[in-house]
């Protein structure tokens, strides 16, 4: 019997990507596509990257949480676990996180959310609804298509544009995320926003907003950025949220 490749397992490892600059490329390829299409508040760009392994048999699947803890840590508002889980025994999930697969010719999801009626599953429910009408179908093609002629089908992927429900104040306040690869563990909690050294951009979502006088929309790079470092070594990663 052939091995079946997991999506997921394909993908590099954060140490070996989160030095390559890529924002410029992420909006050329994704931000400028999808804000002229004005589905900008659907999806974004994504660093394709991994922390752990999966079996051919597992998903990565977050789920919401409005207390989240960490090893002995909790947090005070809602958040997200990411955990490793058995596909037959994930239940209902919704494909969250994509990466283009330039043999098939189409995105393949390489992260889920459980469908579990939390306002970010409902959210992302929403936006799948909207990924699915025929322009929007188009433009994914049309990204895929764009992502491997630059030869970065491997290194960018899609993300739903996931952060909106959260509704947190983004002056002050971040998405921190922590990862144990060891358990294949990751967590997303909201604190007090604060800059790392170590931080590594992975998710770049876009906005537009007026341009001076001209009255023109005018492309934003970074309406919030998903970010993850390996400060604490190889088995824990902490990042946050930068705006």
């Amino acid at each position: 019997m052939a091995l079946v490749l997991n999506p997921y397992n394909a993908l590099s490892h954060i140490h070996d990507v989160g030095a390559k600059d890529i924002k410029e490329d992420c909006g050329l390829l994704v931000g400028a596509p999808v804000v002229e299409a004005q589905m900008h508040n659907i999806f974004g760009a994504l660093r394709l990257h991994k922390h752990f392994n999966v079996a051919s048999d597992e998903i990565v699947v977050a789920s919401e949480e409005q207390k989240v803890t960490f090893y002995g840590t909790e947090s005070v508002a809602p958040g997200l676990r990411v955990e490793v889980i058995k596909r037959n025994d994930a239940g209902a999930v919704l494909p969250m996180m994509w990466s283009y697969d330039a043999q098939g010719k189409d995105w393949a999801p390489v992260q889920y959310i459980k469908n579990d009626g939390g306002a970010i599953a409902k959210h992302c429910a929403e936006l799948l609804a909207k990924m699915n009408t025929p322009a929007a179908l188009a433009l994914q093609k049309s990204i895929g298509k764009n992502l491997v002629e630059a030869g970065l089908n491997e290194t960018i992927g899609m993300s739903l544009r996931f952060i909106d429900p959260f509704g947190m104040d983004h002056a002050k306040m971040c998405l921190n995320e922590s990862t144990c690869e060891k358990d294949r563990v990751q967590v997303f909690t909201q604190t007090a926003k604060s800059a790392s050294e170590f931080s590594i951009d992975t998710h770049f979502f876009y906005d537009v907003l007026p341009d001076g006088d001209s009255g023109k929309p005018r492309q934003v790079t970074c309406g919030c950025t998903v970010t993850c470092c390996d400060q604490y070594g190889d088995r824990v990663h902490v990042g946050t949220w930068t705006c």
